[in-house]
């Protein structure tokens, strides 16, 4: 029996006492069922009618085609007590339970069962800082998945240590027998979960796994009844897990699991609070249709596109209204390419964010400018290039005076010098 064959179905620990009592019972049963194996048998009382039947002490004679044995049952019985069994000493505790006739698998398990009921209020206390964190790392670490890395090294030595004890008592190998799923980092995702509800969940997305591969091994079927079937299967797995949690739970959960769950932090120089990274990623959620792709082709591609720009304009009114005027202005911008690329180096000089907003300005305006000179054809090649290179030469001339000299050659070190060697003036 593995680690998980001692937990109920919520998820918590089963009670070793329930299970030593089984055991328990079962060895009185194996007793009896020997007694039946020798032959047919009756049951007589020694003494008669009712002062028999009233007695503290009955003795009884069983009958067989072997033997005739008397049992003597009294109700001065000694009573017995788990403590007499259970220690905190585990090699002790292993030795007790092999004694009262627990098999080793059983015995195994009610150990293991110990091991979980010390680990897994041990590991939460370890976890529940991040927990409380999650959106507040979501929105500003640079490694969402390093920043739980120090509580990822505390919860595996505190596994090793608690499994260890089990090394060599009644068949096992201690921390090798723990499931490989147990090994790996905490989910994110989860673990502001109960534990009994992340197992429940990671169960179900197992079994969902299983039910898609099934379906992707399927041969000869027709891509739309293929694709039908997907849906269908998304469907169910999306409900089976909201039946787990309670509405709230399932916001959360939704949310966490988001593909928009780190917008906030994508949003250069943003710097959002908690709160704005969960709602920024609630927005881009609930209008998902504005980061739809609309094929061309599609003979309905108009009217998706006109779709998607409308939920585009919903959801930057949402934004706005959330964020407010000035900060929505500030996660709007950290989206733009222009001032992504300058922001970094400005970052790195440490000069205002309005350097960079006045930097990212003058490349934008190179960019229409450029742009507007390639779709000019009235010029002549020569008249073209001429014009591009005074506006290249102006764009760096805005730039050096906005950012130094310093930072123009960090940033054209790392995206190009803004006039091309081959066209700047000798």
């Amino acid at each position: 029996m593995g680690t998980r064959g001692v937990r109920s179905e919520g998820g918590k620990t089963m009670n070793a006492r329930f299970l030593a009592g089984i055991s328990i019972a079962a060895n009185v049963a194996l007793v009896a069922v020997g007694l039946w194996r020798g032959g047919h048998f009756t049951i007589t009382p020694a003494h008669g009618g009712l002062e028999g039947a009233r007695s503290a002490t009955t003795v009884v004679q069983v009958k067989t085609n072997l033997t005739r044995i008397e049992l003597t049952e009294t109700n001065d019985a000694a009573a017995f007590h788990w403590r007499q069994i259970q220690s905190e000493d585990w090699n002790k505790f292993a030795t007790n339970l092999i004694g009262i006739g627990c098999p080793p698998e059983t015995a195994r398990a009610i150990l293991e069962s110990e091991a979980w009921e010390l680990f897994l209020p041990r590991r939460r206390v370890f976890l529940e800082p991040f927990h409380r964190r999650y959106w507040d790392l979501a929105a500003s670490a640079p490694s969402f998945e390093k920043a739980f890395d120090p509580a990822s090294e505390s919860v595996q030595k505190l596994r090793d240590e608690t499994f260890k004890r089990l090394e060599g008592l009644v068949g096992g190998k201690g921390t090798s027998d723990v499931e490989e799923s147990e090994k790996q980092s905490p989910n994110q995702h989860l673990d502001f979960l109960s534990s009994a509800k992340q197992q429940a969940i990671e169960d179900l997305e197992k079994k969902f796994a299983e039910e898609s591969g099934r379906l992707r091994s399927v041969k000869g079927a027709a891509p739309a009844d293929f694709k039908a079937r997907g849906a269908e299967l998304t469907r169910q797995r999306k409900a089976a897990i909201a039946a787990l949690m309670t509405p709230e739970e399932n916001v959360e959960y939704e949310l966490r699991g988001s593909r928009f769950a780190k917008t906030a932090e994508s949003s250069v120089g943003f710097e959002a609070t908690p709160e704005e990274a969960r709602e920024v990623t609630r927005i881009y959620q609930q209008f998902e249709g504005a980061s739809a792709r609309v094929d061309r082709k599609l003979p309905d591609a108009a009217a998706k596109r006109a779709e998607a720009q409308a939920a585009l304009r919903q959801r930057e009114q949402a934004l706005r209204q959330s964020l407010g005027e000035s900060r929505y202005a500030q996660f709007q911008q950290g989206t733009d390419g222009d001032f992504s690329e300058i922001y970094k180096i400005t970052e790195r000089y440490e000069l205002p964010r309005e350097v960079a907003a006045q930097a990212a300005d003058a490349l934008k305006a190179r960019g229409a400018a450029l742009k507007q000179l390639a779709t000019d054809k009235g010029l002549t090649p020569d008249e073209r290039a001429q014009r591009v290179l005074a506006v290249q030469m102006e764009t760096r001339g805005a730039l050096q005076g906005v950012v130094g000299e310093r930072a123009l050659r960090t940033y054209e070190k790392y995206q190009g010098p803004l006039i091309p060697v081959d066209e700047a003036p000798r």
